[in-house]
């Protein structure tokens, strides 16, 4: 329990007694305790959302419930950084936590008396917490109830800040909010007991869906009942002979949807667990498109999420028809997995692969060198195609850790025989150096950028 007695180490190091000590003059004194101070006071406030932490309030609670023999505590949990940082970046994910901070703020100068608290657990953390004084509350169960209806107001406030001001239009937030009521036991150390009752609190946490969660899961579903996607067509050449290889698809909402970026689209149906079924519909809507654009010798490349894969009873049924109705080729299509979730079972993973295989389609790895696509992985699929990724084709030619990581991938690629498509080819240096490798397949701006279907009708 160290980080309970940091307000007590900080006043006994800056005052601790002299006596036999060496002391430095007032000016180094001086220097050294300000450092000190300044680093035990990043221990005691969380320096993005400016909220005390739970060391740094720990004396105050501990003499709240010594003195009114009761505290209550309500935890709001957000989702982890893990979860979302990586999707939209650790800037924008602490601005977030400063604005839901303030949120939490707002609830407690409106709605809260002056005495009761609200810190983050810990540094960095991403779990608030307020502690609510009972010091008027006689009865267990009175004081219970006060906590309950504190709590609904609570979400009720969140669920309206976060939509009134737009907080959640491009990820999910699974708020969890979960309430405790402490009792002290005088046989029982008071900071234990603290820490006890918020565990407690969190344990009880339960996932509040805000209305607009609700809002975007049946807009969502009406974007894939009713096809309303726009499907953009981005070429893939032959990086010599500037001959055209074939065309990625690339699916998005159109542009007055909430869904119109693509990274939208795709995390939502994931989060909310629509995406194989999204993933269904945009292939459909591939092929339906594609009839105008592909000609006889062109390949037509399918963005293909792995559930797809494991679930070969509904996507493969449905391949097999849009193939019969569009007339298109097996082995003029490649079907790219995408990264946004990893492979969970290898060995029934591949089982199903074969099932594709054996009707001809081809497989890539889309995004090798970054996100799953492992070596391992590209070893035991043995994909027809490896796409080199887009972060790391940027700048090739300025960064030679990034050309080793490109040797390394053309090497697997001959090995096991697949070819290596360069993504993002953004500019002429990034292509000559791409050449010098032996990269022969590329797509990106500076070859072509993604057009819509319609822009081929006619053509």
């Amino acid at each position: 329990m160290i980080t309970v007695c940091l307000s007590h180490i900080l006043d006994y190091l800056i005052n601790k007694p002299t006596i036999g000590v060496f002391m430095p003059d007032n000016d180094e004194k001086e220097t050294s305790n300000y450092s000190l101070k300044l680093k035990l006071d990043y221990l005691l406030t969380d320096v993005n959302t400016r909220l005390p932490t739970l060391s740094g309030v720990i004396s105050k609670l501990k003499d709240e419930i010594e003195l009114f023999g009761a505290l209550g505590f309500i935890v709001v949990n957000v989702p982890s950084s893990e979860e979302i940082e990586s999707v939209i970046g650790w800037s924008e994910y602490e601005r977030f936590l400063r604005e839901f901070a303030n949120i939490l703020k707002k609830f407690k100068n409106y709605n809260l008396d002056t005495t009761d608290m609200l810190f983050i657990r810990d540094v960095q953390s991403c779990e608030f917490v307020y502690a609510i004084s009972l010091k008027k509350e006689g009865q267990r169960s009175v004081a219970t109830k006060k906590l309950a209806e504190i709590t609904n107001s609570l979400k009720e406030h969140i669920n309206s800040e976060i939509e009134k001001n737009n907080m959640i239009k491009t990820e999910p937030l699974d708020i969890e909010i979960g309430f405790s009521q402490l009792l002290c036991n005088p046989s029982i150390r008071t900071e234990r007991q603290i820490y006890l009752s918020i565990d407690k609190a969190r344990q009880s946490l339960t996932p509040q869906y805000p209305k607009r969660v609700l809002t975007i899961r049946k807009e969502l579903s009406e974007v894939i009942s009713k096809e309303l996607i726009e499907t953009l067509f981005q070429p893939i050449i032959n990086l010599k002979s500037r001959d055209v290889l074939g065309y990625e698809a690339l699916s998005k909402g159109t542009l007055e949807s909430t869904f119109n970026s693509p990274e939208t689209l795709f995390n939502w149906a994931e989060r909310l667990r629509l995406d194989l079924h999204l993933d269904i519909m945009c292939r459909k809507k591939a092929f339906e498109r594609a009839k105008c654009i592909i000609k006889e010798k062109d390949m037509l490349f399918l963005n293909t999420i792995p559930r797809s894969i494991d679930n070969p009873d509904i996507s493969l049924k449905n391949l097999k028809d849009y193939l019969r109705a569009y007339e298109i080729d097996p082995t003029k299509v490649v079907l790219e997995l995408t990264e946004r979730t990893a492979i969970e079972n290898y060995e029934s993973f591949e089982k199903n692969l074969k099932l594709f295989r054996g009707v001809g389609f081809n497989i890539a790895i889309d995004d090798a060198g970054a996100g799953y696509a492992s070596l391992n992985t590209i070893a035991q699929l043995k994909p027809e195609f490896l796409k080199f990724d887009m972060a790391l084709v940027h700048n090739l030619h300025k960064d030679p850790i990034k050309q080793e990581l490109l040797i390394i991938l053309l090497n697997m690629a001959e090995k096991i025989g697949a070819q290596v498509i360069a993504e993002g080819i953004e500019t002429e240096e990034e292509l000559k150096v791409l050449l010098k490798f032996g990269v022969n397949l590329g797509q990106g701006y500076f070859i072509g950028k993604p057009q819509s279907y319609k822009m081929f009708e006619g053509n």
